[in-house]
């Protein structure tokens, strides 16, 4: 895997046979990020000088908003690992019709997903776990890789020609002329509705949305969740459990279960155990929204 333009990597230590790296940062992501702060800061100092600009339709309110930034976030993080992870990619569970859309354009509104992307990195990942092969593996990129350039690491990813070359199995209209042919106006739009909403101070909340969105995703769960924590199963990579309480990643916690089963909706395989995407799915199931698949 390339490292990022002009990046040098000027210290690295192994801990616990694991290479925990670290780099310095880019010329090129430098101005990157000094200019992302630079916007967030911005639009802050404009919203406190320019009432007109401070509030939208809604007006702001910090307590809801914090609240929207919360649920928002749940609804995201709960919709990968159930639709995209669970069903997409394993087929462990199935839900209605009217669901999956509803799915598909959650996700594509919030972060732009690309359904096939998504599944096939995920399936290079169990078919290569931990290898120079893996998309997205800490055990090759280092831990703290996957914090600063994790995003990177997973575009890497998408340039497989397994990548290029997989199918899903509903490749239906909406996705061809929608949702991957125009993944990245679905962010847009988010931020377009929100600042309608809220005014300018919608800048920031979004940002963060998506800052906490590919932190978690990438360094927590990805990263994480092959570098930290115990293992019920003597699997043949370093998939750990981060914890017993499957709340934060809704289960995606439970990592070293899933690589023992993949093929399994409930990620939880001991008492003391908790996968909150699994109750979440049993809820539904319960309201003849899903399916579990027999295992």
């Amino acid at each position: 895997m390339r490292e990022p333009l002009f990046t040098k990597r000027f210290i690295g230590v192994t801990v616990n046979k694991f290479n925990f790296s670290f780099w310095k940062i880019s010329w090129i992501d430098s101005g990157i990020v000094l200019t992302g702060i630079s916007i967030i800061l911005g639009t802050w100092i404009i919203a406190l000088l320019s009432p007109t600009l401070r509030e939208g339709i809604l007006g702001v309110n910090w307590w809801y908003i914090s609240i929207f930034l919360l649920i928002t976030l749940h609804i995201t993080l709960t919709l990968q690992t159930i639709y995209l992870h669970r069903s997409e990619t394993h087929r462990a569970v199935k839900f209605h019709p009217l669901l999956t859309h509803l799915f598909r354009f959650w996700l594509w509104l919030f972060i732009g997903a690309k359904r096939r992307e998504w599944v096939a990195i995920h399936h290079l990942h169990h078919k290569y776990t931990d290898t120079p092969k893996d998309p997205h593996s800490p055990v090759i990129n280092g831990l703290f890789k996957m914090l600063l350039y994790g995003l990177e690491v997973v575009h890497e990813a998408k340039k497989s020609d397994s990548v290029r070359t997989f199918e899903i199995h509903d490749y239906d209209f909406l996705e061809k002329n929608l949702y991957e042919k125009h993944a990245e106006k679905g962010p847009i739009l988010l931020l377009c509705l929100e600042v309608l909403a809220l005014g300018i101070w919608a800048v920031p909340l979004w940002s963060i949305q998506i800052i906490l969105v590919s932190i978690i995703t990438t360094f927590y769960i990805n990263g994480m969740a092959h570098t930290v924590g115990y293992r019920s199963y003597n699997t043949n990579d370093n998939s750990k459990n981060i914890c017993r309480l499957g709340v934060l990643g809704c289960g995606e916690e439970l990592h070293n279960n899933h690589h023992a089963n993949p093929a399994s909706a409930n990620f939880s395989h001991r008492k003391d155990e908790f996968d909150l995407g699994w109750f979440y799915i049993q809820k539904l199931v319960a309201l003849k929204l899903a399916s579990v698949r027999k295992e």
